[in-house]
């Protein structure tokens, strides 16, 4: 490693190394960086989800049995 910066030749042939490593380095940070924006948008789904299924479950239960029944049968006609 050390020839290299003796010549001319070596010294850009390091800074071109360098800089290929600083590239690759930015493409799988920047890679990773998508994967958990990702991951984060796929949790903030499951939570609106689960709000969504607690709010029905707590409106169901607030209803009244024949409440309860005339909605599961236009549940099932729709």
């Amino acid at each position: 490693m050390i020839w290299l910066m003796g010549s001319r030749l070596g010294r850009y042939a390091l800074l071109v190394g360098i800089g290929a490593v600083m590239v690759f380095v930015a493409v799988l940070y920047l890679d990773n960086r998508a994967k958990r924006l990702a991951a984060v948008a796929r949790l903030q789904d499951a939570l609106r989800a689960a709000e969504a299924r607690r709010k029905a479950d707590e409106e169901v239960r607030g209803m009244s049995r024949p409440d309860r029944d005339d909605a599961l049968a236009r549940w099932m006609r729709d």
